[in-house]
């Protein structure tokens, strides 16, 4: 993935919400890995992911393909990071530094309701990305100025926003994982 960074534009596929489902089972390993016993991620492959969605020539769309699976795949790790180990979210805040608050939004959303999952299953971690990104509603840049003011990602708010959004996460696990 990484190689292929700066050909990923050339990548991204747009595809019916049934197809991309499909295609998104296909490529994820597992849900929550405290539910399903599977494994966690690499951070080669999270770095890689990290990295397809910070600011390139050509802004991902939410609805490509790439997209999609960065977005599954970050979101995953959030959600296992937030119910086991500080460090994990230590490294999940350096990954995300430089990836916009929309798509920053996205992750969590996503992680959010995977922990509300009652089984976090790579089923409800797939529904809830398609649900979150293809949903046009649910876009940042859509919600009330307060709900955007609170996700603002820059420096000097970097430490509060990161802190809240662990903590919106937290209160939002599912009761199973504990």
């Amino acid at each position: 993935l990484t190689k292929l960074h700066p050909i990923l534009n050339l990548l991204t596929i747009k595809e019916d919400r049934e197809s991309m489902h499909s295609s998104l089972m296909q490529s994820v390993s597992g849900g929550l890995p405290s539910l399903d016993a599977s494994r966690r991620d690499p951070s080669s492959v999270l770095d890689a992911f990290a990295a397809a969605l910070k600011k390139r020539d050509r802004e991902l769309s939410r609805e490509d393909y790439i997209y999609l699976l960065a977005i599954t795949v970050l979101s995953r790790n959030l959600a296992s990071s937030s119910q086991r180990c500080e460090c994990g979210l230590e490294a999940m805040k350096k990954r995300l530094a430089g990836i916009s608050s929309a798509v920053i939004y996205d992750v969590f959303q996503v992680s959010k309701l995977l922990l509300e999952s009652a089984a976090g299953t790579k089923e409800n971690l797939i529904r809830a990305t398609l649900d979150t990104c293809l949903n046009s509603s649910s876009y940042l840049f859509l919600q009330d100025v307060d709900e955007q003011n609170k996700w603002a990602w820059n420096k000097s708010l970097e430490d509060t926003v990161w802190i809240d959004a662990v903590t919106f996460l937290r209160k939002n696990e599912c009761r199973k994982s504990k």
